[in-house]
């Protein structure tokens, strides 16, 4: 037999007995069709479903996102008054702890004390010229020219003396007094309380 038949037998045979390596065409388009819904499910997935929700640990305090706490909102009215009449308390202990380290104070005491001589200075000129403005009205026309000079003169020097108190002490004694009060509202209430004992116990010493 020649080459030519063999060959040719082989493929009657391989047609007659079906091929093999073809696969099934029904079974390659299930075999598709199931590749491509399973890829299309894939895909509607969010990442979002995809990712296993977890719950907040216990610990954790959730706060809104305003990030603001509505304490005093949730107390009730004795609490906020309670919490109120607290504040007056400090406040009037820092005020305390304010005037009393002021006190202490070389530099503070005689701006003070200087200040007050203007302002003394000041109120005395107004009287003066008040009593002088009062002659005048009560004489009429007989009283001197010079008496009336004196009065406006006097009153003028009144408003001038209390001016340079009032500059005085804004320029110096009001910067102390912030200095002071900055200090003492950053003080803790414990820190406070110890400051007016050692200062009472510092004046009974003397």
């Amino acid at each position: 037999m020649s080459i030519k038949d063999t060959i040719k037998a082989a493929r009657d045979e391989a047609t007659a007995n079906g091929n093999p390596f073809e696969r099934p065409a029904a079974a390659s388009d299930d075999a598709t069709a199931d590749a491509r819904s399973s890829s299309a499910g894939f895909t509607r997935k969010s990442a979002a479903k995809a990712k296993p929700s977890r719950q907040a640990a216990s610990g954790v305090r959730m706060v809104s996102s305003s990030g603001k706490q509505k304490s005093k909102k949730n107390m009730t009215k004795e609490e906020q008054k309670a919490e109120r009449k607290h504040e007056r308390e400090i406040d009037d202990l820092r005020y305390n702890v304010t005037q009393q380290i002021l006190e202490e104070r070389e530099e503070y005491k005689h701006a003070r004390k200087l200040w007050w001589r203007f302002l003394i200075a000041g109120v005395v000129c107004m009287v003066l010229a008040f009593v002088q403005y009062m002659l005048v009205n009560n004489m009429g026309s007989n009283a001197p020219i010079a008496l009336a000079i004196s009065a406006l003169v006097t009153m003028v020097l009144s408003y001038v003396v209390i001016i340079i108190g009032m500059i005085y002490d804004w320029r110096t004694i009001r910067p102390m007094r912030k200095d002071v009060n900055s200090y003492v509202q950053s003080m803790s209430e414990k820190r406070l309380i110890n400051t007016i004992n050692r200062g009472a116990k510092n004046k009974d010493k003397k």
